[in-house]
C-alpha cells in the first residue's frame, strides 16, 4: 500500500496461507474375507474364489493379498481384488483375500 497523505489504514483478514506439510502414510489391512473351492458344475475342477473388502472412505487400495488354506492349492488369478485359486482333488480348501488400504498423502479428511 502506497500513500504520499497522512492515512488509516484498517486490514480485515479472513484466511491466510501456510506453508504446506507432509502427512505420514497410514494404511490398515482389511478383515479376511474367505471363498471355498468347490467342485465346479459339470467339469472336474475345483475353484473358489474371495473378494477383498473395500477400502474405507478417505483411503485408496494399494494390494489385493490372497491366502490358500493348502499348499496344494495354486492361485490362478488376481482381479479387481478378487482372488481365483483352483484344487485338483478336494473342495475342503479355502481361499483367503484381503485389501491393504492407505489414506491418500496429504488428505486430512475425516472418514
Amino acid at each position: 500500500i502506497f500513500s504520499t497523505s497522512q492515512t488509516h489504514l484498517v486490514a480485515d483478514v479472513v484466511g491466510y496461507y501456510a506453508r504446506p506439510i507432509g502427512t505420514a502414510l497410514e494404511c490398515y489391512t482389511t478383515a479376511p474375507s474367505t471363498g471355498a473351492i468347490n467342485l465346479q458344475v459339470g467339469t472336474s475342477n475345483f475353484y473358489g474364489t474371495a473378494t477383498a473388502p473395500a477400502c474405507e472412505l478417505g483411503y485408496e487400495p494399494y494390494g489385493t493379498f490372497c491366502n490358500m488354506s493348502s499348499i496344494l492349492a495354486d492361485l490362478n488369478m488376481v482381479v479387481s481384488n478378487v482372488c481365483r485359486a483352483f484344487h485338483s482333488s478336494s473342495n475342503t480348501e479355502t481361499v483367503t483375500a484381503t485389501q491393504r488400504c492407505c489414506r491418500v498423502q496429504g488428505d486430512r479428511s475425516e472418514p
